[in-house]
C-alpha cells in the first residue's frame, strides 16, 4: 500500500512541476527581457533630447553569460511636428554591427527609411540590436553616438537622441572616465 501512495505523490509532484515550469519560464523571460533591454523615445522634431546610456556592467548575470555580445534598444518613434515627412533613421558614431526590426509596413531595411509619410502624432516602434565583439566589450566607452531621424527626401535632420554604450567595469583606475555617463547615484565611481 505504501508503494502506490509514494508513486501517486511522486507522479503528482512531477505533474505539478511539469505544468508550472512553462509558466515560470515565461514569467522569468518577460521580467528578464524588461530588465535587459533599453527603452526610450525618439521624437521629432526634438529639442534637448535626454541621453541614453547602456552600461554593460549593469546587465544581469544571465545576460552577461548567455548574451554578452548583444544589446537591444526598444525605441518609440513619434512625430511631434506639424509636417508628415518620409523619414530615414541612422545610428551614428557606433561602428558596430546593427540589426533593425521596425513595426511599420513602409520600412525599407536597405535604406533604413520609412517609405510612407509619418503623419503628425503618429508613433511606431523599432528594436535596434547592436552586436558587440569581445574586444569592444572590454573598453570603457564602446559607443558614443546618436540615433538620428532625417527627412528622407531633403536630408534635413529632424531629431536625435544621444546614445552611449559603456562598460564601467573597464574604466581606468583613478580616472573619472565614466562621470556624467548616466550611471545613477554613484556617478561613475567604482567600489
Amino acid at each position: 500500500m505504501r508503494k502506490p501512495m509514494a508513486r501517486f505523490v511522486a507522479t503528482s509532484v512531477f505533474s505539478l512541476v511539469a505544468f508550472a515550469a512553462p509558466f515560470a519560464v515565461a514569467s522569468w523571460a518577460k521580467v528578464s527581457r524588461a530588465l535587459e533591454e533599453r527603452h526610450f523615445t525618439l521624437s521629432f522634431p526634438s529639442a534637448n533630447p535626454k541621453p541614453v546610456t547602456v552600461d554593460l556592467r549593469q546587465q544581469g548575470y544571465l545576460k552577461r553569460i548567455l548574451q554578452p555580445g548583444s544589446i537591444r534598444m526598444a525605441v518609440s518613434v513619434v512625430n511631434k511636428g506639424q509636417e508628415a515627412p518620409r523619414i530615414r533613421l541612422a545610428l551614428e558614431g557606433c561602428p558596430l554591427r546593427q540589426s533593425w526590426s521596425v513595426n511599420h509596413t513602409g520600412w525599407r531595411e536597405a535604406t533604413r527609411t520609412v517609405a510612407d509619410p509619418i503623419p503628425p502624432g503618429f508613433k511606431f516602434s523599432l528594436n535596434l540590436f547592436v552586436s558587440l565583439p569581445r574586444a569592444e566589450r572590454d573598453k570603457p566607452v564602446i559607443c558614443d553616438g546618436r540615433l538620428a531621424v532625417y527627412d528622407a527626401d531633403t536630408g534635413r535632420e529632424l531629431g536625435f537622441v544621444p546614445v552611449r554604450i559603456v562598460n564601467s567595469s573597464f574604466a581606468p583606475a583613478g580616472t573619472h572616465e565614466m562621470e556624467g555617463a548616466g550611471q545613477g547615484a554613484h556617478g561613475g565611481h567604482h567600489h
